[in-house]
Order: C-alpha cells, then structure tokens, then sequence
C-alpha cells in the first residue's frame, strides 16, 4: 500500500478551463433538427411478428475461461448488434398519437413530441422522475474561420421515432460547426440477460459527409432533474463519491471520472425527497486505448453540459476527463457503444446504491478466469518455503519471509517483518501451518511453528499492558519500536488464534507453546477490552502501555514516530477488532467480548455506517477513505448479524459491500504493451485487469487486496440469499488470480508473486519499487490476500472453491454458517 491522500470528494480530472493555449471554451449551443436528411435515413418497422425469447437466468453456471497470453487490443467492431436483440411485442411497447412508450418492470421511458422534436422523460410507475433533454448530444472540436481550434456544445431532439420488434428506435441529426452533419441512432431495447427496471440504449453514430474544419466530437447522453433544485440531490459513483457531491470549487459544479479510474462505469442520482433514482451505464464496455475507445462518467450538480439550470448524470464517449480525446470524422465514420439505464423508487440512499451498483455487476456478465483454487494455495505455500529466512543474533532466532520479492528478477528484499497489513508474518505462518497439516509437509508444517513461536515467545511481542508489537527488524533483531494500529493488532492476533486453533485440533507445536499462543491472544482480547471508549469505539493507533499513541509520552515504549498517517485518536477503525473479539466469545463464552462487540456496533451504526464509506484501512495512510476498511467492516457487520440476529446489521453488510466492490475494477482492459518491458507488467498486457481494486478512493494505485473478500462475499450470499453475491465471489475468487503467474504464462520467477501499488488506468504501468529502484514489488500481505479466504473456506467447509456450492440448497448453506459460526469454535480437522 502506498502513502497517499484520499478524501471522497470527488478527485478525479475535471474538465480544464481552456481547450488549447489561451482559448476560453465556446458556450454557444447549437440546436439542430436536420429536417431535410430525415427522409434519407429513416427505416421501415420490420413486418417479423413480435415474440418473447427465453429468458436467460443469470444465476445458472458460468463457464469458466483459461488465460491467453496475448497484447492484441481488444478493439470495438462499431457494428450495430440489433439482430441479437431480444424481440418484443406489446407487452413492453405502446404508441398513443404522437406519444411512444417503452417500459420493463417499473421503469418507463416516454418519448414525447415537443417543438424541436422528441425527448424523453424517465418514469417509474406514475412517476414522473427524470428527463433525457434534447438527447443527442456532442462535445465537438473544429477550426474557426481563422484556422484556430475551438470547441463547441452540439445537440438535437430525435426527429423520428419508431416501434421495432426489439423496441424503440430513435434517430435524428446533428449539425456540427465545419458542416458535417452525424446521423445518430439510439435503439432501445431490454438486455437478454435481464435484472429489473433497467433499459439498454445502443448509440449508433455515422458521419455523414465530414467537412474538414470539423476536427472531432465526443458523444453524450444525459440523463437530468425536472428541476433547478438540486439541494437534495445525492449521487455514487464507484470509488469516488457515496453521497453528497462536494464541488470541486464556487465555480465548478461538474466532474469527470474516466473508467478505468472507477471500479465500474456507472454513475448514479437520487433525490431525497422522494427518492426517484436513477443511473447510467455503459454496457460491457470494450475498453481500448488504441482507439480512444474509453469513456467518462460524470456527475452535473446545478449545471448540466448544455448550461441548464438542473442536475444531470452524463457519460461521455471517448473520455472527457483531462486527459481529453475526439473521435476523428474521418478516422471513425461509424461509432457503436451500449449503455444501461436504470430508474426506480428507493426507499433509501443505501437502497438506491445497493441495487443500483448490484444489477449492473450483473449486466456486466463479466468473465471468470478458470484457476485451480487449490493449486493457488500450493503455490503459495510453496514460495514461502522458498521465501523464508532467518537469522540469529543479540540470542535470538528470528524468523520470517522478505519485506519483498522483485519480480523482474526474484531477488528478496531485507528482514523487515510486520505482524499484520502489509507484513502479515503470523496469518502467513498459520497458512505454512494448514499447508503442511493437509498435505503432510513437515517443512511447511515447521516452518510456520517457528514463525508463531519467534513472534510469540522468542521475541515476546505482547507489551505488560497486553499491546502486540507489530513490526520487528530481522537484521539486527530488535524491535522497530513502531506504534500499535487497531488494524494491524487484529490482522496479527487472529492469524494467531488460527494458528493456535489448527494446531491444538491436531496437537502440533508443544502444549507449552499453544499455551503461550493462547496466552498472547488472550492477553490483546483482554486490552482491547479495557481500551475501548466509552461511546463503543477504538482509537486507530496505540502506545505498548495501551494508551493512544501520543509521540510526546515518554513512557510509551514507541520510539519511531510514524509522523501524521497516525491520526491516532480517529475512531474510524472501529470495526477492525470485531470479528476478532466474536471469535473470542465463540471460544470462551465470555459476554465481556459480546457486550463490548454490541456497544461498538451501536457506535459504527450511529456514527460510521451513515457516512456509507469507510476509512483507515491502510495504516501507511492518514486515515485514508480505503477498501480496506470496507473489507473490515463488511466483517463486523457479519459477525454482528450473527451474534445479535438484528436485521440492521444484514443491511449494513450490503451496504459495507457495495463500497467494497465499487474499488474492484469489473470490466478487463489492457494497458499499451509498449509502456514497459517489465515482467510484474505482463498480467496488465494481457488484459487481467479485472478483480484489481483501488488502493484508496479518488486514487489510481491499484493491486490484488480485493482477494481478501471472497469468502466474506460468499458468507453475505448465505445470508442474504441474493446471488448476485455469489457471482461476486466466485469473480472475486477467480479473478484477483489474474495478477499472479498461476499457470505459467506470466513469466514471473515464482508462480505466487503478485505486485503490489500498480497504476494502469492510463494505460501505461508503474508499481512499487524495491530498494533498488525496480518496478513491481510483492509483499508477504500480496500472498495473504489470495490464500486467506481459501484457508477460511477449508476451515468452514472443506474445500475452498465457491464453485463447489454454486446449487447447493440454501437451507443447507446456512444451516453450515450457524454451525460454523465466525471462526472461533475447534478448528476442522484434516
């Protein structure tokens, strides 16, 4: 994990002031209708009679893909796909005089005639909520009398509208500066693989006789509020913006997020009052920088891109971020994209972001890469034998993997060893420990004995006051003196407690030693205890005498001071020690632990959950708005709903969810295979972008951390029986392998490698270094978060790839989870 800043207004590139050197943007709109061309474009209704194909379950079983090893760009056909369009009858269509109507489930688009044409309202059931104003739209670039380049906002009402037999079409044209005129088609139709209450839009645009002052043009669709009052308007974009929309400045009230910069291209809008909601999305994008084939989604608070008094949600093609692109009237005479709306009633903010983002993951349909899950945590754990070193010195043995593995060469980094996040050396050992106890690797089985042992009674991580130091210098064999994050303790204590857990089921290590695990474990239960406020939270940094971290209290024992990323006294990770203290009160029965686990739930719920987003995942961030802490609250919020039963804590995990997933990268896209020659690049080449996810929100660093969540997907699938979450695990589950060299095919010196802290939403490549200045680094944390759930999974059910339940009833799946409980009962035996 990188150092960064994160904050969830938005941060991504907005649209520059001037469109070339000293040249203020034109904000002329032309209006153009084209009557005379209409003749010549229009189509007859097809005479096939109407019919309803099979509807396709997109909870049936999805065949898995293997990897090709290829840099040939994925390029658009720009071909019309009506003939695959499912054909519909009167069921979904209806034309009253001059009025069209289209609607699928409580979403209904109304195409009414108006002055200049026709335009769209967005309607769920008798609710008039949202309008497509003068709906094609362009953004163009082209040459002045004077030769100077300008740009210029272009749009149009549809002149014709007709009923297909797969929907509506809707055409018309648009007049551009130089005098190229564009023929543009919009053919609405609903998707084979449907959810509910969405319509998909195929844009359709032929260059008609290009002018050569005409330079380039951006295609927009818009979708806008009915009124000026945007007060209460609330909007999600994946990995930016979960709420409130922030302006940039007094002056701005617009921003763009190119998609590769977002976990999926959708963008959504809601007004409180009433809670009319509505997204837009691109459909199954195919994502090419060869052919700026990429586009923006972007949010309007108060001004849509035509300069109405309104808000609006807009997706630009190609992107207008800063980084802006046209397509060429000469270069592409003919662009085709697709794109989803949605539109419905919610009940709630949280609501409209769950369904929202959970039935365009859907329609995505993205691939599942075919990976041998088992095999994934064979090759781990046979690095680690590989990785692991020691060293004696000052009496004591140390023992550990290196802070990094280069992977353009294999050479290891220094012994520097962190407990948890991105050293997690204890989790790790306990994934040596199940290795070697499945597969009888006595040097496995050993070599994570003496991890736990160095940590635990070698070295003594656990302070009097019962605080485990976390990081520890294997060169010189002392303690780096670095405070104590929540988020480390608990990564560190339950991979100890498992340790503990799977060794005292199979009676390895001595009694003595399981009694000092069990002691130190207890001994971090027994402090966070006493350490929590009395409002139910945690502070996020901690002295070893269990007080705040404070680098002026002498007495402390820290002697590194970590400077601002600390923000000690924030009390935003307080659902990071939860699932730990519920494993605790499975193991004891101890109501200390579930009496403490209640009173932060009522804090997290009053304080934390309303925000929906959360922070301070990454302990080498101030605080920061990150995954991470979306994976550690969708933890608290299941263990909550499973010692309480309250329904409260069910919806909250959705919620912790859908922020979760929104930093995972869904579509695949593949960078320029001539940024870089490095190996750690090769999986980006490929295209096995998709299971990455954003380091932070409103930043571009990305790796494989999403790993961690598969199981905690699967569990939220049990629980809620929605099976949009077991899609998501198995892609979660498949897909973040793509990042390592599994089958081969990546080059890499170990199959298990992963880097971390990579950036490619630019096409191009840069990752973390080592301490030689090269590129694409693994940390030991890389491995812990594709084998941690797999190890969960052998642990809760004995096998580990979700694949294996994908129709097993749900009864019997949940009647496992109650049996099964958080993890803190015996550990299974092999």
């Amino acid at each position: 994990m990188i150092l960064a800043s994160c904050t969830i207004t938005p941060g991504a590139s907005s649209e520059p002031a001037a469109t070339s050197e000293g040249e203020e943007p034109s904000s002329e709109v032309i209006s153009s209708t084209s009557e005379s061309l209409s003749s010549e474009i229009s189509s007859e209704i097809s005479s096939e009679p109407p019919y309803v194909g099979p509807e396709e379950d997109h909870m049936t079983t999805k065949q898995r893909v293997a990897r090709v090893a290829s840099t040939a760009p994925d390029v658009p056909t720009n071909r019309s796909d009506e003939a695959s369009f499912k054909r519909l009858g009167t069921a979904n269509l209806r034309q009253e005089g001059t009025t069209f109507f289209m609607w699928h489930g409580n979403l209904t688009l109304r195409f009414v005639q108006g002055t200049d044409g026709y335009e769209v309202s967005v309607e769920s059931g008798n609710h008039a909520m949202f309008d497509i104003v003068r709906p094609l739209k362009l953004f163009t670039r082209y040459e002045n009398e004077s030769g100077v380049k300008k740009t210029k906002a272009v749009e149009a009402c549809y002149s014709t509208i007709e009923i297909k037999n797969y929907g509506i079409s809707a055409r018309g044209t648009v007049l551009c500066p130089g005098g190229t005129f564009l023929d543009i088609e919009d053919k609405y139709y609903i998707p084979t693989l449907q959810v509910s209450d969405e319509i998909n839009v195929e844009r359709n645009i032929t260059v008609l006789g290009a002018q050569k002052k005409d330079v380039g043009f951006q295609s927009i669709y818009a979708v806008q509020t009915k009124t000026s009052d945007v007060s209460n308007m609330e909007y999600f974009v994946p990995n930016s913006v979960f709420g409130t929309f922030t302006n940039p400045s007094s002056t701005q009230k617009y921003q763009y997020y190119r998609e590769t910069t977002i976990g999926m291209p959708i963008v959504m809008m809601r007004d409180s009052r009433n809670g009319y909601t509505a997204s837009i999305a691109r459909y199954q994008p195919v994502i090419d920088y060869s052919t700026d084939s990429y586009a923006a989604v972007s949010i309007h608070n108060g001004e849509t891109s035509s300069g109405d008094a309104a808000a609006s949600i807009e997706i630009t093609y190609p992107s207008r971020d800063s980084a802006r692109h046209y397509f060429s009237y000469t270069k592409f005479p003919q662009i085709v994209y697709k794109m989803s709306i949605q539109g419905f009633v919610s009940s709630s903010y949280e609501e409209a972001m769950i369904n929202s983002y959970n039935n365009q993951f859907t329609l995505q349909d993205q691939r599942i890469l075919d990976a041998d899950i088992d095999t994934i945590y064979r090759q781990i754990n046979q690095d680690f034998k590989s990785f692991l070193r020691s060293n004696t010195r000052n009496g004591i043995t140390s023992y550990g993997l290196p802070w990094t593995v280069t992977i353009e060469n294999g050479d290891f980094g220094g012994m520097s060893y962190q407990a948890g996040f991105v050293g997690q050396q204890i989790p790790d050992a306990y994934h040596m420990i199940l290795h070697g106890i499945k597969n009888n690797d006595e040097t496995s089985l050993q070599n994570g004995i003496n991890v736990i042992n160095f940590w635990v009674i070698s070295a003594n991580m656990m302070s009097d006051a019962g605080v485990p130091m976390i990081w520890y210098d294997g060169a010189s064999n002392r303690w780096a003196g670095y405070p104590t994050f929540i988020r480390m303790a608990a990564d560190a204590m339950e991979g100890l407690m498992d340790a503990y857990r799977i060794c005292e089921a199979h009676g390895k290590g001595t009694s003595q030693a399981r009694a000092r695990w069990l002691a130190a474990f207890t001994a971090a239960a027994e402090w966070m205890l006493s350490a929590q406020n009395s409002d139910g939270s945690w502070y996020r940094c901690y002295n070893y005498n269990g007080t705040y971290y404070d680098p002026n209290n002498e007495s402390s024992g820290v002697t590194w001071n970590p400077g601002d990323i600390c923000r000690s006294t924030s009390k935003n990770n307080a659902t990071m020690p939860i699932r730990f203290l519920g494993k605790m009160y499975e193991m004891t029965g101890d109501a200390r632990y579930l009496n403490a686990i209640k009173k932060a739930g009522n804090f997290i719920m009053e304080n934390i959950y309303p925000r929906h987003y959360y922070n301070g995942g990454t302990c080498d961030n101030p605080d920061a708005v990150d995954r991470e802490a979306g994976v550690f609250a969708m933890y608290a919020f299941d263990t909550l709903y499973m010692l309480t039963g309250e329904q409260r804590y069910l919806d909250a995990l959705e919620e912790a969810t859908i922020f979760t997933m929104s930093t995972v990268i869904v579509p695949s896209f593949k960078i320029n295979p001539t940024a870089t020659t490095l190996k750690a690049a090769n999986p980006a080449k490929y295209g096995y972008s998709d299971g990455l996810s954003f380091i932070c929100c409103n930043v571009k660093g990305v790796d494989n951390f999403a790993a961690f969540a598969y199981y905690e997907l699967f569990r939220t699938y049990i629980l809620t029986g929605k099976r949009v979450y077991y899609n998501m695990a198995e892609f979660i589950q498949q897909n973040t392998k793509g990042a390592m060299d599994y089958d081969g095919i990546m080059d890499f010196p170990y199959p298990s490698l992963v880097a971390e802290a990579t950036t490619i939403c630019t096409f191009g490549f840069s990752s973390a270094k080592d301490g030689n200045g090269v590129e694409g680094v693994w940390l030991p944390w890389c491995s812990d978060a594709n084998a941690d759930p797999i190890s969960r999974m052998y642990d809760h059910f004995g096998v580990a790839d979700v694949g294996e339940f994908r129709n097993t009833p749900l009864e019997e799946l949940r009647t496992s989870l109650n049996t099964f409980g958080i993890g803190g009962h015996a550990h299974r035996h092999f």
